[in-house]
C-alpha cells in the first residue's frame, strides 16, 4: 500500500511525491510514494593555507562529501531492484537520480525540490519483526551531490 506522507528528516509533510528516475540512456523511469523515509546530508571541508608562520593565510576549496540512504516498502524495493536490473544485473552499479518534493506544513504553498544526484546502491538491510508493521529494506547509497531547490554546497 502506498503510504501518503513519507517521513522526510524526521518531519511529516503535508504532501510529498517522492520519485525515483534512472537517469542513463533508454531507462525508463520509476516512481513511487512506497518510501519509509529518505535522509541525506552533505559537508564542504575545506584546506587550511599557512604561510611561513603560524597564521592561517586561506583556504582552498575543499573536499565535498554527500551522504544519503532510502528506506523502503519491501515489496516496492523489490520492483525498484528488478527495474536497475534490466540495466545491469549488479544492481550497485546503476547511476540513478532521486527528486524528492514535498510541501511544509506551514500554509505559505511553497514546494521544496531535493534531488540527489548519480546515486548508487551501496548496501541493503531488510527489518523484519512478528507485528502488525511491514517490512522494509533500508538502502545506503553513494551520491555525488545533493541540490535543494537547484542549490548545492559547491
Amino acid at each position: 500500500m502506498e503510504q501518503d506522507f513519507p517521513l522526510i528528516h524526521g518531519q511529516y509533510t503535508s504532501w510529498a511525491e517522492l520519485k525515483i528516475a534512472l537517469e542513463i540512456f533508454g531507462g525508463d523511469s520509476f516512481a513511487t510514494k512506497d518510501f519509509a523515509a529518505l535522509d541525506w546530508d552533505d559537508a564542504l571541508t575545506p584546506g587550511i593555507v599557512r604561510g611561513t608562520g603560524p597564521s592561517i593565510i586561506g583556504r582552498t576549496v575543499g573536499e565535498y562529501e554527500a551522504n544519503a540512504s532510502m528506506t523502503m516498502h519491501y515489496a516496492k524495493s523489490v520492483e525498484f531492484q528488478e527495474k536497475l536490473a534490466l540495466i545491469n544485473r549488479k544492481i550497485g552499479l546503476v547511476t540513478f537520480d532521486i527528486v524528492a518534493s514535498w510541501s511544509p506544513l506551514d500554509g505559505q504553498g511553497r514546494v521544496f525540490t531535493v534531488k540527489l544526484v548519480g546515486c548508487r546502491i551501496a548496501g541493503r538491510s531488510v527489518a523484519s519483526a512478528p507485528g502488525p508493521d511491514n517490512t522494509q529494506k533500508t538502502m545506503p547509497l553513494s551520491i555525488l551531490r545533493v541540490e535543494e531547490n537547484g542549490i548545492s554546497l559547491v
